[in-house]
């Protein structure tokens, strides 16, 4: 896997004074080549540009009047490289921010931005919020060119008043998951907030009098009303 190094060895029927090796898996790669009479090794260290799957190799090599070697492109021995990953990808950034009319706090109906960038490119990835909806992120191109992905949130009643929490989880191509994720890396946080008055769908006045919206000494006006929210006190003038 990355950063491991890959070492070609070979020993030839008689002495080489040039020899060559080159290592492929998508691209060429630059190998460092090192022979001595008729022996040589070829290494190169594996990269995260390297292609995962099997790796192919040449080598070249001619004797000291100057006839060329076949190449060769298999081992002797059968053995071989497969490029791997076994790393789980993690997460550089994460950022999240509202739109909303105060930095840092959402209400009902606002949308909130989950941004992230990954180490690595990955092929699923999924948030979710803390009313449990699940969203799908989807992968964009900055101005830089770099890429990044996002999850966006409608708040909506469902969702507390406090902290909007999240997780992100993600798999490489390789099917490596991602540690799960539930802070930011820049300390942003948004906060579901109520900044919207109550209001009263309904309201009637009735009185237990004799006749019909009516009163006298002694008898019991009621008002009733709805409100559009569960509100905590109230108020009757």
């Amino acid at each position: 896997e990355r950063g491991d190094l890959v070492t070609l060895e070979f020993v030839a029927n008689e002495n080489v004074t040039s020899a060559s090796c080159s290592f492929e898996r998508g691209a060429r790669i630059a190998a460092v080549m090192h022979s001595s009479g008729a022996a040589g090794v070829c290494e190169f260290t594996a990269t995260v540009q390297d292609q995962l799957g099997r790796l192919s190799f040449t080598i070249d090599a001619a004797d000291a009047v100057g006839n060329s070697m076949q190449r060769v492109t298999t081992t002797t021995d059968g053995s071989l490289v497969e490029l791997v990953d076994l790393t789980p990808p993690t997460l550089m950034s994460v950022t999240i921010a509202a739109a909303s009319r105060t930095t840092g706090s959402a209400e009902t109906g606002d949308v909130v931005t989950l941004e992230f960038v990954p180490s690595e490119a990955i092929r699923h990835t999924a948030c979710t919020f803390n009313d449990g909806s699940v969203r799908e992120a989807s992968e964009y191109v900055t101005l830089g060119g770099g890429l990044k992905w996002i999850c966006q949130h409608t708040v909506t009643g469902r969702d507390e008043l406090g902290q909007l929490h999240f997780t992100i989880d993600a798999v490489d191509v390789a099917e490596n998951s991602l540690q799960q994720v539930t802070t930011t890396t820049d300390s942003s946080t948004v906060t579901i907030v109520d900044l919207t008055p109550p209001t009263l769908r309904s309201v009637t006045l009735a009185s237990s009098g004799r006749f019909g919206g009516s009163a006298e000494r002694g008898d019991v006006a009621t008002l009733e009303f709805t409100p559009s929210e569960p509100i905590t006190s109230t108020i009757c003038t």
